[in-house]
């Protein structure tokens, strides 16, 4: 789903909020909070709190509620958000998910590797049986 801001409703943006470095209007939350999560793709979007609040069916201050950690998320708010964000559900949950994802990629590297070799190894035992087979049949 593709979501835009309405830019004729200009009035929803604060100018000097999205000027600030995210870093700074971010600083005191919980980085692996949801809300925290939730707030930074907010703002990289260029989003307004009102926005996301028309976008959901929501109100204003659920929304400030939900970026501020004080209200509990379902999953099912969280995959809504995901979905207008347009990024993977793990990603708004909440806890560190980058060094999991990161060794879960080199397992499956890992993995990749020793599937690879048991492959080469069945086409090795496949020769045999078929060179045993003419053996035994005499072609």
């Amino acid at each position: 789903m593709t979501t835009k801001l309405n830019q004729n409703n200009s009035s929803d943006i604060n100018d000097e909020h999205l000027q600030r470095p995210y870093s700074s209007s971010l600083r005191h939350f919980d980085k692996e909070a949801s809300g925290y999560k939730i707030r930074k793709h907010r703002i990289e979007k260029g989003w307004t709190q009102s926005y996301i609040a028309k976008v959901l069916g929501i109100s204003i201050p659920a929304v400030s509620k939900i970026e501020a950690d004080q209200t509990e998320l379902t999953v099912s708010r969280i995959k809504q958000f995901a979905s207008i964000f347009e990024v993977p559900l793990i990603t708004l949950m909440p806890g560190n998910y980058a060094d999991i994802s990161r060794k879960n990629d080199e397992e499956i590297t890992e993995l990749n590797q020793i599937l690879e070799e048991k492959d080469q190894r069945i086409l090795e035992l496949q020769r045999k049986v078929i060179e045993l087979y003419g053996i035994v049949t005499g072609h």
